[in-house]
């Protein structure tokens, strides 16, 4: 009985994306390929996700709305969060089906993830970080903790 509650303690747990529309939020810190972007463009950039339809509205710089379609990571691709020896918590990541800019800054292999860490383990958050695969590859430390914009609903 120990065994089996050891195990699932230290099971793998998943953090999804909701549904919704989120914007930047550079009081967070904007780093990576933004970091020198204006807070106003940060601030003033919007994506509204669907996980259902598997669609990103994105509303950049006030330019006309910009739809994508999301495409989901494998499980075993989603970004890390809070990461512990033994317990893995996995944020739902997404990357878009083209890519976009914010500013003037190219994001090229840009992909959104849920943020959170164990307390919200199998839970829906309304939290993201934008981010893209490039920057998430070269972080000291392990990827998924942040990107490079938070996002908030």
């Amino acid at each position: 009985m120990t065994v089996v509650l050891l195990m699932l303690a230290c099971a793998d747990q998943e953090i999804y994306l909701e549904s919704g529309v989120y914007t930047g939020n550079p009081g967070a810190g904007a780093v990576g390929l933004l970091e020198g972007v204006e807070d106003s463009a940060l601030s003033e950039f919007q994506v509204s996700i669907d996980t259902t339809e598997m669609t990103a509205t994105l509303y950049p710089n006030g330019d006309l709305p910009n739809e994508l379609q999301l495409v989901e990571y494998a499980v075993e691709d989603w970004q890390i969060g809070c990461p512990t020896p033994m317990i893995t918590v996995r944020n739902q990541t997404f990357g878009f089906s083209a890519d976009f800019q914010i500013g003037a800054v190219d994001l090229e292999g840009a992909i959104i993830f849920a943020s959170g860490c164990m307390d919200q383990a199998g839970k829906n958050v309304t939290e993201a970080w934008l981010s893209t695969e490039s920057y998430q590859e070269n972080l000291d430390v392990a990827g998924g903790m942040t990107g490079m914009l938070n996002l908030v609903q």
